[in-house]
């Protein structure tokens, strides 16, 4: 089993960075982050982002949770 949804995951990886953080609230957050192609290791394959992604933080219980997240694609130049 662990093979076969090893297989299923392999394939394109992704680098994050955290670009920037804002507290909207005492118990909310917002995280930017940029995205682009990465290897197996983490190591950038390009310099280009690829991707930017807005993920909200909420505390809940002592603890931080994801509430919603929006991924989205940037365009390049070729199109």
């Amino acid at each position: 089993m662990l093979a076969a949804a090893s297989a299923a995951f392999a394939g394109p990886h992704a680098r994050y960075e955290v670009v920037d953080v804002t507290q909207v609230g005492p118990d909310v957050v917002l995280a930017d982050k940029d995205a682009g192609a990465a290897d197996a290791d983490g190591a950038p394959l390009d310099v280009v982002r690829a991707m930017t992604a807005l993920h909200v933080l909420a505390r809940r219980g002592g603890r931080w949770w994801v509430a919603a997240r929006q991924n989205t694609l940037v365009p390049t130049a070729a199109g």
